[in-house]
């Protein structure tokens, strides 16, 4: 490289870590100029499985005279027991009357656990004011949707295992010995 020392000489030389870049044209001759060698790696790539998520295909349900009035029980039960909270209150409502189902010590349909009674006290308080109309018709139909939702188990516990809750403004006796499982919305739940 000592024939390239003045770079003045030669305006159009291009010079990078002691390398001439390019081809250079001198009087007609062209002259290459050494480069660095590109290192070669090998690269290994690793094989990408595809996996295909099944198609959900909803099937339209038939429910018969026993599914619609159960549904209809735990909807005017999530009425007016939640419904004016969330969809998760509405669901948590439901989900503390199924518990109670799958338990021996409660009745075994969604009706009857919403109608018992023990001595005279209503396991659900609006069962007990007596006379209760629906007036909110919108409300009614969010309470429809969800308990059928519940009942067709298309949500799942969001209590985690309650089979008993209250508002939180008040603070029942039994409420210190059962085991609290969550709080949604305005009602505190247990498991008991």
């Amino acid at each position: 490289m000592k024939l390239f020392e003045n770079r003045k000489d030669f305006p159009y030389l291009r010079w990078a870590e002691g390398f001439v870049i390019g081809i250079i044209a001198v009087t007609g001759v062209a002259l290459a100029t050494p480069t660095k060698q590109p290192v070669v790696q090998i690269v290994k790539v690793p094989v990408v499985k595809v996996i295909e998520k099944k198609v959900i295909v909803n099937k339209p349900v038939y429910l018969s005279k026993y599914d619609k009035k159960q549904i209809k029980c735990m909807a005017e039960n999530t009425y007016f027991e939640a419904g004016h909270e969330p969809t998760k209150g509405k669901i948590a409502v439901n989900n503390v009357v199924l518990n109670r189902v799958k338990d021996k010590r409660f009745p075994k349909t969604p009706c009857a656990v919403i109608n018992q009674r023990t001595a005279s006290i209503c396991q659900f308080s609006w069962k007990c004011e007596g006379g209760k109309r629906i007036a909110d018709m919108t409300a009614y139909r969010k309470a429809t949707i969800v308990a059928e939702n519940v009942y067709l188990g298309n949500y799942s516990d969001v209590t985690r295992g309650a089979k008993f809750y209250h508002a939180d403004y008040v603070s029942p006796s039994w409420g210190r010995v059962f085991d609290r499982t969550t709080k949604i919305g305005a009602h505190i739940f247990y498991r008991g």
